[in-house]
């Protein structure tokens, strides 16, 4: 089965953000959906800023290393692209 999820918005500026983070975090890994035979597609906004805190990293590691997906497609949204000025 392919398994979508989208607009996520992962950040840490406010309490009640930290709180919706983590509770997504542990939703997401026990979900039942989340298991080897499925695969997911990420469909962007994974993140709300384009500057990562330290926080929303560990969020997006803590994501990828509770996925029991066989495979996982990310597309990147418009919050998750990062402006290099040169």
């Amino acid at each position: 089965m392919i398994v979508c999820l989208g607009d996520i918005h992962l950040r840490d500026d406010k309490p009640y953000y930290i709180a919706t983070c983590e509770a997504f975090l542990d939703w997401f890994e026990h979900w039942e959906l989340n298991n080897p035979h499925n695969s997911l597609i990420l469909t962007g906004d994974l993140v709300e800023k384009n500057l990562l805190t330290g926080k929303v990293a560990m969020y997006l590691e803590r994501l990828a290393s509770t996925s029991r997906f066989n495979m996982i497609y990310i597309c990147v949204g418009n919050h998750d692209i990062k402006n290099i000025q040169g």
